[in-house]
Formats: structure tokens, sequence, C-alpha cells
């Protein structure tokens, strides 16, 4: 029993071409480094500064075939050596899992960019040929399994199968599980391993896309059984075993010479040890790890690291955690060399799903394996079991010539009960070796050779079905269950569907009434427009009218005063000094008339005469006189009214002014009336579209759980047509039981009757 911990190496990878082009630069950032002095560890920068150490860090320009030949090549010798290794791939979605075991896009085991699987098989082979072990013989199965919600699908069935088995997997008390129903075939060569693996990957693909499967409970296990025959002396060092078959001593002729016969003294040891890959995989849909399905997982890998002190549970207690896969048991906490390669990438747009990779890889460092080498006396083994009788019989044949004294010795039930098995195995094999099958052979000789020890110390068959009969029982009500739980959620789906249909008329008779208020808004703008066409406008238009005519008329009555002044003041000025210059020449005159007659007194009259014309021009002076003030008076008079028109003028502009003012609030409030309706248009729009866009999840949702809902029906019918079908094998199977009984008691009879035969006649050779 070896214990040793678990090896962890981490594989940081590189940003593929896609994520250069769709990805901005500043996530493209690289948030995990290294150090030269410490090249174990690594360095993450994440929101805090974070320092993983591992057993092995590889860079992103680490090759594949460095990658196999410092970690995969040495857990290659463990297998040959006769213990079970497990290598798994764990990481976030798209962090090449798949890529590092060789198991994505096709397999080619002729690049340079092979992975884990198709280099692995190579060195096994190259082993196996190798002269070192020729004396050996080795007999290597594969199986290829998906395991999707728990379902256990064989990639390497064949579709055109009619009848295909069940696959159900067991735990047995020793910590092992056994499989039923799952196909192995059986390889010789690295083309017929390469193209199983490659035929596995197309039915993966083909299922994929069959089932349109979007499940994130999805891990694949690519496994191999080896089994090595080597021969064991009773000494230990008597008989150099590479000198020896499995096949020598069935073709040996036995000569009953006792130093031939402790020349052949030994077993032949059937070891067997199984290589399994485990991609763990799960769909990344909203960049968070599925917690349901790897937390199980982490808390397996965790706990066994753990102290015994610590953990309350035992490790295969852990490993029977409710959500863990049953087959990952196995590989996890069982019988088995775990190598765990983390896949992460570099880039800062993933670095949460990075740093949970690293803190679940740092949990697994601690844990430790227990491992054995599983090593058979060849009872599984047709071959060696032929062998076997044959060496008893020249046993005999020897006691029977040399006429040993050994008439006493007793045969116990322990040997006549081992007699009777292999006669009966042998006659068995005799008979199924005529079948084409090999490989159904095998399998049908190991299961005679594990059910005749239970047959012959009495242990029924409905023992070991009982507990598959209770498991499928606890299926069908889990299933149940889970069609009531899915029966509820519809309800309760339902009347959330009618509640949002209740949403949806509300909010319609909502948006009927946003549009007729949107309606009166635009009616009372339409309105609003109007009047202010109607009345506004033409307010404004016929005062801009009377404020243009009033200042015509200003300009007209200031053109007249000022052809008025001008008139008057010319007429006058010309008619007063026209008036004065008479007015003085006639003086003029006079007064030379008087000096020049000076002392003429004529007649009285002409002066009467003059004195008259004197006051009439005095009257006609004071006459335009008065007319000048009265064209003054009317000037004022102008000149008020010109002011006063001015005054009316300025008003008129200022209440214009104001009615300008008035006009653009009114725009500006008819702008904003405009910008409600839009935005209440817009309110509307995005509602139905929210409403729409709530009514479709919740169809779709409704789809699916109907559609969920029919699947469950179809996994209860399933699974009572599996439990009839159960019935039916117990019922052939316990058929076969009675006839191996028969056969089996029929044998031991055959066998004792031949033993009594031989015994007499030994007895007789010893008389003599």
């Amino acid at each position: 029993m070896v214990a040793s911990n678990v090896q962890i190496a981490l594989r940081i990878r590189a940003l593929s071409a896609e994520e250069l082009l769709s990805v901005p630069a500043r996530l493209q950032k690289n948030v995990l480094s290294t150090s030269p002095f410490a090249p174990n560890q690594v360095i993450v920068q994440g929101e805090r500064k974070q320092v993983f150490s591992f057993d092995n860090v590889f860079a992103p320009e680490v090759s594949q075939k460095e990658i196999y030949d410092r970690v995969v090549m040495n857990m290659i010798d463990k297998v040959i050596e006769g213990y079970n290794v497990t290598i798994l791939s764990y990481g976030h979605a798209s962090s090449g899992k798949s890529h590092t075991l060789g198991i994505s896009d096709g397999v080619s085991y002729t690049r340079e960019s092979k992975g884990i699987i198709p280099r692995a098989m190579s060195t096994l082979i190259s082993y196996i040929n190798s002269a070192q072990y020729k004396k050996r013989k080795y007999s290597m199965r594969i199986s290829f399994v998906e395991i999707n919600d728990e379902k256990i699908i064989d990639l390497l069935s064949e579709d055109n199968d009619k009848i295909k088995p069940q696959i159900l997997i067991r735990d047995e008390s020793n910590g092992q599980i056994l499989w039923s129903g799952l196909q192995e075939i059986k390889v010789n060569s690295l083309e017929e391993a390469i193209n199983i693996l490659s035929r596995g990957m197309l039915n993966r693909q083909i299922n994929t896309s069959r089932l349109n499967d979007r499940s994130s409970h999805r891990h694949t296990i690519f496994s191999v059984t080896l089994s090595q025959q080597k021969f064991i002396p009773v000494n230990g060092d008597s008989v150099n075993s590479s000198n020896l078959s499995p096949s020598m001593l069935s073709s040996k002729q036995f000569s009953g010479s006792k130093e031939i016969n402790k020349q052949y003294e030994g077993d032949w040891v059937t070891v067997t040890s199984k290589l399994h890959f485990v991609d763990l995989s799960w769909k990344d849909m909203d960049k968070d790890i599925p917690k349901s399905i790897i937390l199980p997982i982490s808390h397996v890998i965790s706990n066994l690291g753990k102290k015994t002190e610590e953990v309350s549970e035992t490790p295969r207690s852990i490993s029977n955690a409710q959500n863990c896969p049953p087959i990952l048991k196995e590989y996890l906490g069982g019988n088995a060399k775990v190598l765990v390669i983390s896949c992460v990438s570099p880039a800062a747009f993933q670095v949460k799903e990075t740093i949970n990779t690293l803190e679940f890889a740092t949990q697994a460092r601690n844990n430790k394996d227990t491992t054995v080498i599983h090593q058979e006396i060849g009872w599984y083994n047709v071959e060696h079991l032929q062998d076997l009788v044959l060496k008893l019989r020249a046993e005999v044949k020897t006691l029977q010539e040399n006429g040993t004294n050994s008439l006493n010795t007793p045969v116990n039930e322990k040997q006549r009960r081992r007699s009777s098995i292999l006669a009966n195995i042998l006659v068995n094999s005799n008979i199924l070796q005529n079948e084409k099958d090999s490989t159904n052979l095998d399998d049908k000789i190991s299961l005679a050779s594990l059910d005749l020890p239970k047959i012959l110390e009495g242990e029924t068959l409905n023992q070991g079905l009982g507990p598959i009969i209770e498991e499928y029982e606890k299926s069908i009500l889990s299933l149940e269950n889970q069609l009531s739980h899915v029966r509820a959620a519809l309800a309760y789906s339902e009347n959330a569907l009618h509640l949002q249909e209740d949403k949806l008329k509300d909010t319609e008779e909502t948006n009927k009434q946003n549009m007729h208020t949107i309606n009166d808004l635009k009616n009372h703008i339409a309105k609003l427009n109007e009047r202010k066409e109607t009345t506004e406008i033409e307010e404004i238009e016929s005062r801009d009218d009377m404020v243009a005519e009033l200042g015509k008329k200003i300009e007209n009555l200031v053109d007249e005063i000022t052809y008025l002044k001008e008139t008057q003041t010319s007429d006058s000025t010309n008619s007063t000094n026209s008036f004065t210059e008479q007015v003085i020449s006639k003086e003029v005159i006079l007064e030379s008339k008087v000096t020049i007659t000076g002392k003429e007194e004529e007649s009285e009259v002409s002066n009467a005469e003059l004195l008259v014309a004197i006051q009439k021009l005095h009257k006609r002076l004071a006459k335009f006189e008065e007319e000048a003030m009265q064209n003054q008076q009317l000037i004022d008079t102008l000149e008020a009214t010109l002011i006063e028109n001015e005054d009316s003028l300025i008003a008129a502009n200022k209440k214009l002014s104001i009615l300008q003012n008035r006009e653009d609030g009114l725009l500006k409030q008819i702008k904003a009336l405009n910008s409600r309706v839009e935005e209440a248009n817009d309110e509307t729009e995005n509602a139905k579209s929210d409403l729409f866009s709530a009514k479709q999840t919740m169809e779709r949702t409704l789809v699916e759980e109907r559609k969920s809902k029919e699947n469950l029906k179809f996994q209860l019918k399933e699974a009572r047509n599996e439990v009839e079908n159960k019935k039916a094998e117990i019922l052939l199977v316990k058929q076969e039981e009675k006839k191996i009984k028969e056969k089996a008691e029929m044998s031991r009879i055959t066998l004792e009757n031949e033993l009594e035969r031989l015994l007499s006649k030994k007895k007789k050779f010893g008389c003599f």
C-alpha cells in the first residue's frame, strides 16, 4: 500500500485569435505571472495580489510534449507497475482542458500538438511490445463514456444496435466500482486505440447536435484497463519467470516426473490496472462556476486533504456525496494515483474563473491517495484455469504411476469444492469457446467464476440484485418527486404568467388613457395654434398697421409743418419787408416832400390820405403779425400732436415687445408639450416592448417547463420500463442460476466419481 500526495500541475493557455479580435485591449491584460526564482509559483494580479504554489507550472509557450514528459510519463510507468491512475483535467470553460487531453476537434497521433491520451496510448503499447515485457501476456480494453446529468452515455456503442444494455454502476463492499452493460473494446495496436478514440468523439458530437444539449453537467471519461499475467514461483526464486509464458503449461506434455513438476511449481498472477482520463466540463453561461456540479467534487478532494481529526466523515463517505457523479467516486477518493491538470486563462476578463480554479487546485494539492496493486491468482483467465486442471490431472497421473503410499490422505471438502469449480469452469469454457466474440467469452467466464463460489457457499442472487431494485425504486421516487416539483413550478409559472397578463392588460388600459391624454394635449395645442393665428397674430398685425399709419401721418405732419414753417416764414418775412420798405419809402417820400416843400402847406386832404394809408399799413402789419401768431400756435399744436404720436408709438412698440414675449413663451410651452408628448410616446413604446419581452420570456419559460415535464414523464416511463426489464432479467438470471446449479451439481458428481475412481485405482496400486 502506497500513500502519496495528489500531484497538481497548472497550465496557462495563450489567448486565441478570436479573443484577440473580439475582446477589448484593456481586458486582454495578463493577470498571471511567474518568477524564474520560483518556477512552481504563480502570481495573480486581481483585486489583490495572490500567490499560489503547485508541483508544476507551465507557461503558454510550453508544448504538449514537454507537459507529457514532465508530469504524465511517470504516471504511465505506475500503470505498468499495476497501480490505478487517474489524470483529471479541470478548469473553467474554454480553458484548454480538452486540448490538453487531446479530445478536441478531432484526434491525430502524427501532429506535434497531439494531446496526452494519444501519447499515453503510444507509450503503453510501446512498453507492451518491448523486450523487457515480452514474456508477459497483456490484454488492453478501452471504454469511453460521457456523464450527462448523471446519465451515463456509452460513446462506443453503435446506433444500429437494436437492444442496448442499460449501464449500471454498483459500489462493492471493498470500495471498488463494478460496471454492467458498458462496452469495452479490446485493442492491440496504437491505430486501433486512436480509431476508437476518434469514433467516441464523433459519437459525442452527434449526440450533442442531435439532442441540442445545453446541459452543464458533462464529464468525459476515457478509460484503459490493462491486464498482465506474470508467473510467481512458490519458493520465490526457483524458476525464472521470464522464461515462462501463460500458455506454456498447457503446451507442455507432463511426463509425471518430479523434476518437471518442481520446475513449473508456482502461480500465474493476473495484475489489473486502470488508467482514467477525466475531462470535467461545464458551460459558462453567466461566467460563474456552476457550484451544484463542481463543489461536490471540490468537497471530495478538499476534505480528503484534511487531517483525520478535522473531518467528521470518512473519505469513503465523503466521496459518496449526493451530488457527486457515482463514476467519479472511484477516481477521486478511491484506489488511484491522481494527477490534476488545472487549466486557466491569463486574461483579465476571466480573472474570477481563474482564481476559483487556482483555489480548487490548492485544496486538492493537500490530498493523499492510497494505492495498492490489484492482483489475482488467475481466476479470471480461462487459459490459466485449463492449465491448472491439466496440472491437477498430471499430479493424479504421477501418483498413479509412482504408486506412492498416500492411501490414507483425505480429500477435504475444500479441495473437492475447488475441483468441482474448476471442472465446471473447464466444461463451460469448452462450450463457450465456440462462440465468435472472444470478449463476451472472457466476460461470461469471469462472471461464472465470480458467481460459482457464491452458489456453492449458498449465497443467492437476490442479495446482489436487491440493492439494484431498491436503487431503481429510489430513482422512480426521485423522478416522481421531481415531476411533482416540476408540476408545482409549472403551476407557479402559469400563475405568474396570468399575473403578467393582468399587468399587461392594466398597462394597455393605462396606455389607452395616455393616448387619450396625448390626443387631448394635441387638440389643445392645435387650438392654441389657431388662437395664436386668429387673435394674437391679427392683433399684432393690426397694431403694426396702425403704427405704420401713425408713422406715415406723423411723417406727413412733419413735412406739412416744415413746409408751413418755411412758407409762413418766407411769406411773412417777404410781406413784412415789402410793407416796411413801402412804408419807409413813403415816409421818406413824405419827409422829402415835407422837406422839399418845407413850408408848403398844401391841402390838408393829402395829409389825411397819407395818414389813412399809414393806418391801413399798420393794420395790415398787425394782421400779418396775428396770422404769424396763429401759424406759430398751429405749429406748436402740431408739435404737441407729434410728441403725443411719438409717445403712442413708443407705447405701441412696448406692447408689441410684450406680445412678442408672450408669443415666445407660448412657443416654448408648445415645444415643451411636444417633448412631453414624444416622451409619453417613447415611454409607451418602451412599456409595450418590455411587456412584449416579458410575455415572450414567460411563454418560453412555460414551454421549457412543459418540455421538462414531458421529459420527466418520459424518464419516469423509461425508469419503469427499466424496472420491468430488470425484473425480467432477474427471472432469466434465476433460471440461468438454476441451470448453473444443475450443471455444477452434475460436474461435481462427475468429478467426485472420477476422483473416487482415481482413488480406487490409487488404493489398488498402493496395495501392491
